[in-house]
């Protein structure tokens, strides 16, 4: 008789237990369940029926990269006609060095190189970025800083190494 006592006060005790099973809680006797997904209006994979924000949120960045009058003339100067872009090791684009810019034109402008990235469960990303001239030389290399749901004008600057 206490084995069978012993059973019941089991079965009542666990017909109450909370099953947490990552962002869903069941419970047995009141069912409870919360949605989670992306909460941030702002992001591409915003979900207006998560209650809980799991972490997931997708944003677009953009960069545009661009330089100045005497830049290209210098560039020219240097016998680069052109310039090709990669970011994380990535060949994204390339541009003839004839074009410039008299201020920072805006993302997807023509002969311009914008390079648009992902960023996942936080509002900035950071990636290398290299540009060489048309034989693979370095002219610029650095770090990018890509903003959620941002162009962002990236100036280049050209030094004569001479």
């Amino acid at each position: 008789m206490k084995n069978l006592r012993f059973i019941f006060i089991l079965l009542i005790l666990s017909s109450t237990a909370v099953l947490n099973t990552g962002c869903e809680f069941v419970e047995a006797l009141i069912e409870t369940v919360e949605k989670c997904g992306c909460t941030d209006s702002e992001a591409i994979n915003y979900d207006s029926t998560a209650e809980i924000d799991d972490g997931t949120c997708e944003y677009l960045g953009e960069i545009i990269f661009w330089y100045g009058k005497s830049d290209a003339a210098s560039l020219l100067a240097n016998n680069v006609s052109y310039l090709k872009y990669y970011v994380d090791g990535k060949f994204v684009g390339s541009s003839s060095t004839r074009f410039y810019w008299t201020s920072a034109p805006t993302c997807g402008s023509s002969s311009a190189v914008t390079v648009s990235d992902f960023i996942k469960g936080k509002k900035f990303k950071e990636c290398s970025y290299k540009i060489t001239n048309g034989n693979g030389i370095a002219i610029w290399e650095g770090t990018i800083t890509f903003w959620a749901g941002s162009c962002t004008p990236y100036r280049l600057t050209f030094y004569d190494k001479k």
